[in-house]
């Protein structure tokens, strides 16, 4: 939970890393924004790696969303969205930022990191970003 879109209530945020779109387990985030009132879902949105703006493309066992977070990082007053796939790239992972918007993390300006780009090298099972509970769900 974050308060993403800085209204002072916990929006919920959901890895599916098991979610089937185009690729068997590519995996995807979706955002429930929190309410004080009515229908809880109202306004949610997604993210993948088919996203408009994402960098790459979901692939078969990239298991997106395994791990999420949020934070100010930047310190701009806007959270940003952390989303960790430990499969991309044959289990070597990556770490997807979402920028912090005028009210909620953005595909626009998202960024991708890989082993590489971190200085880590590149080989299967480095899991850059973490399983989390993947093994376990």
């Amino acid at each position: 939970m974050a308060d993403l879109n800085r209204d002072g209530l916990g929006d919920i945020v959901v890895g599916s890393p098991y979610e089937d779109l185009a690729k068997a387990d590519a995996g995807q985030v979706t955002v429930i924004p929190g309410r004080r009132s009515g229908a809880l879902g109202t306004g949610a949105y997604s993210f993948s790696q088919d996203t408009a703006g994402v960098p790459g493309a979901s692939e078969a066992y990239d298991y997106f969303g395994a791990t999420v977070s949020a934070g100010d990082i930047n310190k701009d007053g806007k959270p940003e969205l952390f989303v960790g796939a430990p499969g991309e790239n044959n289990h070597t992972g990556a770490v997807w930022m979402f920028p912090g918007a005028g009210s909620r993390p953005t595909a626009t300006g998202s960024r991708l990191f890989t082993a590489s780009s971190v200085g880590l090298t590149q080989h299967d099972s480095t899991y850059l970003g973490g399983n989390g509970l993947l093994w376990v769900i």
